[in-house]
């Protein structure tokens, strides 16, 4: 494990201060008032995480009770190359994974961490631990959920171009491959222990949904369809929804109208 990765510490939360907000109608406020809000956030019961940006700087993580209206910044980040980034939260705690130490002789490497932070007690984790390099790996991963039984992520153990549905098992503390593709695979969520995810088997074939489950190590597609694409998939218990191109035209890198949200 790095030296500049593994352990646990507790952080001293920032509180962001409010500024005025543009009214936004009857019923509606702002609530976020940190850095700019990248598209990489979650929000379950009182619990708001998002990943907030400046212009030029590292993304750092934003927790927002929504029931006292209170926002803090975890931690403050003052290299630009660290940072965190795909938080989720499961209403309880956060996960996130962050840039612990940039090395960048002679190739370039990196610590990247997978990472739990508990607010009741401003502790945060880190449970597994990645020395990258950008000959071979250095690809931001995508795309991570926090679920009952542990965290699965989009990301890459080998080169750039083979993305895998990677999976974080609470109970062990393993880091496993579940997809097994070394590439084609994108859109992980998690649900319980339930993983879904888009595959495609081969290039130029059409995009499919994926769903495994963490107990019994089964993996099966959802509703197998080659003709057209199914991808963006969302799990909540047993109920799967994607997109789907079936019903119409265009595809995961081409959408056109019209396109259906499809459940089973």
């Amino acid at each position: 494990m790095p030296d500049s990765c593994g352990g646990s510490r507790t952080l001293t939360p920032q509180l962001v201060t409010p500024y005025a907000a543009k009214a936004c109608g009857k019923g509606c406020k702002q609530v976020t008032f940190g850095n700019f809000v990248e598209k990489d956030y979650e929000v379950v019961g009182n619990l708001l995480a998002y990943i907030g940006t400046l212009p030029i700087g590292a993304f750092k993580v934003y927790l927002v009770n929504m029931a006292s209206g209170k926002e803090v910044l975890l931690q403050d980040y003052s290299k630009q190359s660290h940072g965190c980034s795909l938080v989720s939260t499961d209403g309880q705690k956060l996960a996130y994974t962050c840039v612990r130490e940039a090395l960048f002789v002679p190739w370039g490497e990196w610590d990247r961490s997978l990472t739990v932070f508990d607010p009741q007690t401003n502790i945060e984790t880190d449970l597994y631990c990645i020395r990258e390099k950008l000959a071979s790996n250095g690809c931001f991963p995508d795309y991570l959920t926090l679920g009952s039984s542990g965290i699965v992520i989009n990301g890459s153990l080998g080169a750039c171009t083979q993305f895998d549905a990677l999976f974080y098992r609470f109970s062990d503390g393993t880091l496993t491959n579940v997809s097994q593709k070394q590439g084609g695979v994108w859109h992980t969520h998690m649900s319980g222990h339930r993983i879904v995810w888009t595959q495609a088997e081969a290039a130029w074939q059409a995009a499919q949904i994926v769903l495994y489950d963490t107990q019994s190590g089964t993996k099966a597609r959802v509703a197998p369809n080659d003709g057209a694409d199914q991808y963006l998939a969302r799990i909540d218990g047993t109920q799967v929804v994607w997109t789907d191109h079936r019903n119409g035209p265009g595809g995961m890198y081409m959408p056109a109208m019209p396109t259906s949200i499809t459940t089973i």
